[in-house]
């Protein structure tokens, strides 16, 4: 390897994301909005696991920034989904959505 080279670690385990005002959390709680407009604080966990057979290709597309991009892909996920259901949705279809 030489001088100046490092080998980059990937957990292959469950990985957890937590997006909660807990003082442990990866990210801060989500704010969005549901079809009808009502603004939401969204807490939620959940849980990844790294593919082996992907590893090389998740490093060569995105470096050593997996994880920073990994989240801002979950936030604009959940954001965008939330936009699918109404404020009556989130209440009687929360387990579902």
């Amino acid at each position: 390897m030489g001088l100046g080279h490092a080998f980059h670690r990937y957990e292959i385990s469950l990985n957890t994301i937590e997006l909660s005002n807990d003082k442990g959390a990866t990210l801060p709680m989500i704010k969005c909005r549901t079809k009808d407009g009502l603004e939401l604080d969204l807490e939620i966990s959940l849980q990844y696991k790294v593919v082996k057979e992907e590893i090389y290709k998740v490093y060569t597309t995105y470096g050593e920034n997996e994880k920073k991009i990994l989240n801002r892909v979950v936030i604009d996920v959940i954001s965008d989904t939330s936009t699918l259901y109404t404020s009556d949705d989130f209440f009687t279809k929360r387990s579902m959505i």
